[in-house]
């Protein structure tokens, strides 16, 4: 489902509980249990960037998924990112990459695309490539990247056809 060193879309309309995925995947490589109790894992570390959802909604999924006891996340194996995250800043994508080769994190999960880069327009085939270009940097220091992205709205006129469903 995620290859080694992918480059994986998660899309889907709003509340269709991408993030809640994300986080039982997160927590599935960091135990190495089987992702949906059927998938194999290989175990390695987890680097989330959210840039959706305040803290303290992202530790209570944790505590739902039953990850959290005595106020803590379960393992030290899921990292997080406390900064504000966009693919435009070098200084900063130079200390994740520096971080995620040195801390050797597996998985890098983004929430979501959105969110991560200025000044684009998603409909252009010249900036997203730009924006995964810059991506590809931490797959280049051995990670895997999954990230979230949202369906475009369907106007009620519109067939809904799955494979057009993503935004950009």
């Amino acid at each position: 489902l995620v290859p080694k060193m992918g480059l994986i879309a998660l899309s889907g309309a709003p509340g269709s509980y991408k993030s809640w995925i994300t986080q039982h995947l997160a927590l599935c490589v960091a135990s190495g249990e089987p992702f949906f109790g059927q998938f194999e894992i290989e175990q390695g570390k987890v680097l989330i960037i959210d840039e959706e959802d305040p803290k303290s909604l992202i530790q209570k999924r944790f505590n739902l998924l039953g990850a959290i006891k005595d106020n803590e996340l379960l393992g030290k194996e899921i990292h997080f990112l406390d900064k504000h995250f966009l693919v435009d800043d070098k200084d900063l994508m130079e200390r994740i990459c520096n971080y995620i080769a040195l801390n050797e994190i597996k998985l890098v999960i983004i929430d979501s695309l959105v969110r991560i880069y200025q000044g684009k327009d998603e409909n252009s085939a010249n900036h997203m490539a730009e924006v995964f270009r810059k991506l590809r940097e931490f797959q280049d220091v051995g990670s895997a990247v999954l990230f979230t992205h949202h369906h475009r709205k369907q106007a009620i006129t519109t067939r809904n056809i799955p494979s057009e469903s993503m935004r950009g």
